[in-house]
């Protein structure tokens, strides 16, 4: 299947920030621009890492990064089309691939009739059934493991007993097993803070399991009295909804721009506007909307 991430573009991923400027043209905000209007954080005591662009934040971007468990976190790759969710163009991309998504859909069956006598008044019966599909989710990147895994396991089991007892009397007695059973299995499961409308350069995905087991007893009886038969039974069903997942041991945040929408840096004067600067041209906040 062909997938499309979100990426940095090449300028971003080296700390260089672009805009369109009021006038149509392309501006771009180097390191040392934007440390320059990002005055304000050294005097508050905000930024112990330096003003400007987070070199932390590049590290992450080129690959120089690990998880908790050690495992580097690859680099973005170059983005090779300018289609995606959430690009603006400029500063971020797309990078489509063709995604191996393999999918194993295996079912297999039981089936046995049994008499328990000769002449076939009491006869047994069972059913099984046993789905074992599997299905490897699209790599967040080529060369990277699958997002997650899909697996159903689910399985039934039934039986039955008929008992003629005698010319009047019919005994029926059936039992069901149901076990709906599917698991969702993140990759890689770590807190983890999200830049909006960027992909992760992971997956993230945390893992889920259900399992909803049925047990049914049913019974039924007929008799059969001259012109009048008579029908009784009972139906006992036992269901059980067990769920487990991870997804709640991990914290997660998220970089979003929509925070500074009605507010925003653009015109207003304050840190990383770039009409601080006066060489710089005024930013078109009507195609920056977030800025």
């Amino acid at each position: 299947m062909q997938t499309t991430e979100a990426v940095p573009s090449a300028n971003l991923r080296q700390g260089t920030v672009s805009y369109y400027a009021s006038d149509g043209s392309i501006v771009n905000l180097q390191p040392s621009d934007i440390a320059n209007l990002d005055q304000g954080c050294l005097t508050s005591g905000t930024c112990p890492n330096g003003n400007g662009v987070s070199q932390a934040v590049l590290d992450l971007w080129n690959g120089k990064d690990r998880l908790p468990n050690g495992t580097p976190i690859p680099a973005y790759p170059l983005p090779n089309t300018v289609t995606s969710f959430g690009s603006d163009g400029l500063n971020i991309l797309g990078y489509t691939f063709a995604a191996p998504q393999p999918t194993n859909l295996n079912t297999y069956l039981l089936k046995l009739d049994y008499n328990l006598t000769q002449n076939g008044n009491h006869r047994l019966f069972l059913r099984g059934d046993l789905q074992n599909d599997r299905t490897l989710a699209a790599p967040q990147f080529p060369g990277e493991p699958p997002s997650h895994i899909l697996r159903n396991n689910s399985k039934g089991l039934f039986a039955g007993y008929t008992a003629v007892l005698s010319n009047t009397v019919i005994n029926n007695f059936r039992y069901g097993f149901v076990r709906q059973g599917n698991e969702d299995a993140g990759s890689n499961p770590n807190s983890y803070v999200g830049f909006w409308n960027l992909s992760d350069q992971v997956s993230f995905a945390s893992t889920t399991n259900v399992n909803v087991p049925v047990n049914q007893f049913v019974d039924d009886a007929s008799w059969t009295r001259g012109q009048h038969t008579l029908q009784f039974g009972g139906n006992w069903r036992i269901v059980d909804d067990n769920r487990c997942s991870n997804a709640q041991n991990f914290f997660y945040g998220s970089l979003h721009p929509t925070w500074l929408f009605e507010g925003g840096i653009a015109g207003t004067g304050q840190d990383l506007d770039p009409a601080n600067n006066p060489v710089l041209p005024p930013m078109d906040v009507t195609d920056f909307g977030y800025s």
